[in-house]
């Protein structure tokens, strides 16, 4: 396998919020909408340790240069954590990950992956 693909959406509210994995109502009422696609490769997938390529991008509404540069790390973090999750699940008898937290300008979400 050459890694896993992790994908993720956001919303950008008109006053500058950001939130991860909007539901449909959260996406209509947004200035913007982004969906971003990774190819994420483990340390044994990877000569170079982990790596995340961004794959695939689409969005709707205006998004500035720097926002969307933001967006891209923020979206590729969360990409890496579903990754690790999802290799983690896989293997019987391990500790539960640490908790994640992102952070993007006005935003900052803390959740357990386990």
């Amino acid at each position: 396998m050459r890694g896993m693909l992790g994908a993720c959406a956001v919303a950008l509210s008109s006053d500058g919020g950001v939130l991860l994995d909007p539901s449909r109502s959260e996406e209509q009422a947004a200035a913007a909408v982004a969906t971003f696609a990774f190819l994420v490769r483990s340390p044994a997938e990877s000569a170079a340790g982990t790596s995340c390529e961004l794959l695939l991008s689409h969005a709707t509404g205006g998004i500035a240069q720097t926002d969307y540069e933001a967006l891209v790390g923020v979206t590729k973090e969360a990409a890496e954590a579903s990754a690790r999750f999802c290799r983690q699940a896989m293997l019987a008898g391990r500790e539960p990950l640490a908790p994640l937290t992102l952070t993007l300008g006005k935003l900052a979400a803390t959740e357990t992956l386990a």
